[in-house]
């Protein structure tokens, strides 16, 4: 009996998992785990750490339309390695800071590659190699934040301790160039006709040229400006980015408060691992059920997880925490790109993910550092877990009423085009 042929977009969707293992932890899950460190030797306060991330955060704000547009033009393939070459160094090159500006300097570096080789290239991968089973390649690929938040953050909090940060930053710099470099070189390519192919679910029709992706109208950008759906959709994203940026920058702070900083180190593994299942689980909802109830199942549990930050007392709470959200926390990666393609299609997808990824980005500037700022002014971190909640209620309803919105639009203007 003859195998069939794996499609070739199950080897993207591998690659891009290994990518995303090395490279989303280090500026999100683990980049809290260095704090402790480097704040006692710079003599600076957690927020003056935090704008590390703010940083981060920031260039991608600026920088992910130029990036959606270079996309959009050039070869996808050797953009995509080159940013994550210099990601790496980039990286590295915390490990020469003498000063906490200098810090800032290498955050910046950081922000501009990070940009350009983690969370959009991929979604852009994997949008362009997939029509049917997107929401569960989508989910495998990212699924690699978790593998890599699960064995680099207690090999993190090793080499800190046993060796200091500095060398920490350097060896995981160089991890990154010796592995996730060379597979995405050597595997990554740019669109399924690059290998004539066809996306996959889409084989038997290489050439679809409807104005509709599996019954999603395509909006086009200048369509979309014009339509209240498109700004409501962008406050989603930036409501989205401080709850995704608050928590992946003060859990682990909060929780080593509390039970120290081994338990920290557990926690975030445990909500890593356990997000590889709740990213599966996300990506399986939208393909059965759909893009928005896929979206407000992990509002809803990464609400339970805040709630669980804000009231705990006990290690206990915390697992139940990390479980929670762990599930939760997919919404900002598995359903952001796909609440794009869902509501505005994927003809225009990168040009589109380049945009709606800055509000995003300017939320992420914002989380962190609000929740931090909170902290300092009130000794604790409840208030700001309450205020998450409150947020990301509001972005749910954000996605939900643009979804709804822009349903409307596209149904109003194929009516016309049908009198015509």
């Amino acid at each position: 009996m003859k195998l069939a042929k794996v499609h070739y977009g199950w080897v993207i969707c591998c690659a891009c998992f290994v990518v995303m293992a090395f490279t989303a932890p280090l500026v999100n899950a683990c980049a809290s785990l260095y704090l402790p460190a480097v704040t006692e030797e710079f003599e600076i306060s957690r927020s003056a750490f935090t704008v590390t991330s703010t940083l981060v955060a920031m260039c991608g704000l600026l920088l992910s339309p130029i990036w959606g547009k270079v996309y959009s033009k050039y070869n996808m393939r050797w953009i995509f390695s080159g940013s994550l070459i210099c990601f790496a160094l980039s990286y590295m090159s915390y490990s020469l800071a003498n000063s906490v500006w200098q810090f800032y300097v290498s955050s910046v570096l950081v922000g501009v590659f990070y940009s350009g080789c983690a969370f959009m290239p991929v979604s852009m991968f994997i949008t362009a190699w997939f029509n049917r089973s997107r929401g569960l390649a989508m989910s495998i690929a990212l699924g690699g934040i978790g593998i890599g938040g699960t064995f680099l953050s207690p090999l993190i909090t090793t080499m800190i301790t046993s060796y200091g940060w500095r060398t920490s930053y350097r060896m995981i710099g160089l991890l990154v160039l010796a592995v996730a470099a060379p597979i995405a070189l050597l595997l990554i390519r740019t669109r399924p006709k690059d290998k004539g192919l066809s996306p996959y679910g889409n084989e038997n029709e290489p050439n679809n040229k409807t104005n509709r992706d599996d019954g999603v109208p395509n909006i086009s950008l200048g369509e979309a400006k014009t339509h209240c759906f498109f700004y409501v959709h962008m406050l989603g994203m930036l409501l989205l980015g401080i709850i995704c940026s608050a928590p992946l920058r003060q859990i682990s702070p909060c929780i080593s408060d509390s039970y120290g900083p081994q338990a920290a180190a557990l926690i975030v593994s445990m909500y890593s691992f356990v997000g590889i299942f709740g990213k599966l689980i996300l990506g399986w909802i939208n393909d059965r059920f759909g893009t928005i109830k896929g979206a407000m199942a992990a509002f809803g549990l990464m609400g339970g997880g805040f709630l669980c930050l804000m009231l705990g007392r006990s290690m206990q709470i915390m697992y139940l925490m990390a479980i929670l959200y762990g599930i939760g926390n997919g919404v900002g990666t598995v359903s952001a790109p796909l609440l794009i393609s869902a509501t505005f299609g994927t003809k225009n997808f990168n040009i589109m993910r380049g945009l709606t990824q800055s509000p995003m980005q300017l939320g992420m500037s914002l989380g962190g550092l609000l929740l931090a700022a909170v902290f300092d002014w009130t000794g604790s971190y409840k208030l700001g877990w309450g205020m998450c909640i409150v947020i990301g209620a509001l972005s749910a309803i954000c996605f939900a009423a643009a979804k709804r919105m822009a349903d409307r639009y596209t149904e109003r203007r194929e009516d016309l085009e049908e009198k015509e």
